[in-house]
């Protein structure tokens, strides 16, 4: 199983770089297969900037969506923006999920988001990306 952390723009897809991102940190110490980007930017390492035309780059079994935009309706309404959004497969399937992209502060809220993360996993397919 592998997941991507993405957070989708009007001009561009960012893909998370793990190594900036403690919570990613935390997941890939947990076993979870967290896709390392080959090219982050080198301004801003946080992420690999991906243009939509190369949206697909990465093929990852499960989206983890950034947290501070996601909505339950956004995998759609990305797909109607962008319709190379749905080029991931796993965006096509519908396999995506919110990751708090920042630090919890608090066992409770990390907890919480945890059991999201796992009923995710759980109900993903690992192999869309293959």
């Amino acid at each position: 199983m592998t997941v991507g952390a993405m957070s989708p723009a009007d001009d561009k897809v960012y893909f998370a770089n793990p190594v900036y991102a403690p919570e990613l940190l935390d997941f890939q110490s947990f076993g979870l297969k967290v896709i390392n980007p080959d090219a982050p930017d080198k301004g801003f390492p946080y992420w690999e900037n991906l243009s939509w035309e190369n949206a697909d780059k990465y093929q990852p079994d499960l989206i983890l969506w950034d947290g501070r935009s996601y909505t339950e309706t956004a995998n759609a309404e990305w797909g109607k923006k962008q319709p190379t959004w749905f080029k991931i497969k796993a965006a096509e399937k519908g396999a995506v999920v919110a990751w708090p992209a920042f630090w919890l502060h608090t066992y409770g809220d990390f907890a919480t988001e945890l059991d999201k993360l796992t009923t995710a996993v759980q109900a993903a397919d690992e192999n869309i990306g293959s």
